[in-house]
């Protein structure tokens, strides 16, 4: 990770590299600790996000939240970008009428008899 810290007035900096961190996975970490925080996100430069982290107590605990929710989220966006053919494929398929229909519901009553 890129991050560079510094606590200075319960205020909390961070860096991150825009070649590793979507905008998204800063901004949907930092909703999920809106109960906790205040997080204001910056561009500083062509390179790197900063992420201001505001609370009464910063301490080592609501920095690992947030840098770990911070991963949890760019891999959602890493997965997103990967594979959203895929999963628009399987969405499309699982609503497609079905005329078969009948069958299929007769054949899950018929093994759902035969468990009991």
């Amino acid at each position: 990770m890129d991050e560079t810290m510094c606590l200075k007035n319960k205020v909390l900096k961070l860096k991150f590299d825009k070649k590793l961190h979507d905008i998204r996975a800063l901004r949907n970490a930092a909703y999920d600790l809106s109960n906790e925080m205040s997080c204001h996100l910056s561009d500083i430069d062509d390179r790197y996000y900063g992420a201001e982290i505001v609370c009464c107590d910063i301490n080592k605990d609501i920095e690992i939240k947030y840098l770990n929710s911070v991963n949890d989220h760019q891999i959602r966006v890493d997965l997103c970008l990967e594979f959203n053919s895929i999963r628009e494929m399987i969405v499309a398929q699982a609503f497609e009428p079905c005329d078969n229909m009948k069958e299929i519901v007769g054949v899950l009553l018929n093994d759902a008899a035969n468990e009991i």
